[in-house]
C-alpha cells in the first residue's frame, strides 16, 4: 500500500478555473457520487441533506449549474454498493469508495485517491493548472475526512 493518500492545492487568487475544471480531470463519471455539506451557489445546487447523483449528471451540473462554490464533500464510488458517509481515513480504506474530494472555504481542495496511478495523473493535471498541489501522505494533519 502506497502511502501516498492523495492531493492536495488551493484556488484562492484564480478564478479562471471552476469546480468543473478541478474535478473533470478525476473522470468522475465513472463515479457514482455522494454530495454532502454542498454550499454551492447555482441552479441545480439545492441540497438540505445528502444526496447521490450519477457522475454524468454532477458532470453535466459542474459544466452548466453553478456560480460560486464554498463547501461540499463529494465521494466518488465504482459502484452503488454502500453509498455511506465517511469519516476518517481508516473508514475510506476499508470502504467501496475511490475518491473523496472536499472543498473549504472557496478554495482549499483535497482529493484523497486509493489509486495511486489515478493520483499521479491528478496531481500533473493540477500543476499544469499552475494551482501548486503538494501530494498528501501518512504526515496528513487531517484526522476527518470531512467539511462539517
Amino acid at each position: 500500500m502506497s502511502s501516498i493518500r492523495g492531493v492536495r492545492f488551493q484556488n484562492l487568487d484564480n478564478n479562471d478555473y471552476t469546480l468543473y475544471d478541478i474535478l473533470k480531470p478525476l473522470n468522475i463519471e465513472l463515479y457514482d457520487w455522494r454530495l454532502s455539506y454542498i454550499n454551492i451557489y447555482g441552479e441545480g445546487w439545492e441540497f438540505d441533506q445528502p444526496c447521490i447523483m450519477k457522475g454524468k449528471e454532477l458532470l453535466d451540473l459542474l459544466e452548466t449549474g453553478y456560480t460560486h462554490a464554498i463547501f461540499g464533500e463529494f465521494i466518488g464510488y465504482k459502484s452503488k454498493a454502500n453509498l455511506n458517509d465517511i469519516d476518517t481515513y481508516e473508514e475510506f480504506l476499508n470502504s467501496h469508495a475511490e475518491v473523496i474530494f472536499l472543498l473549504v472555504d472557496g478554495g482549499y481542495f483535497d482529493a484523497y485517491i486509493k489509486d495511486i496511478e489515478i493520483t499521479n495523473h491528478y496531481f500533473t493535471i493540477i500543476k499544469q493548472l499552475d494551482l501548486n498541489p503538494e501530494l498528501i501522505d501518512e504526515d496528513d494533519s487531517r484526522t476527518r475526512l470531512t467539511v462539517s
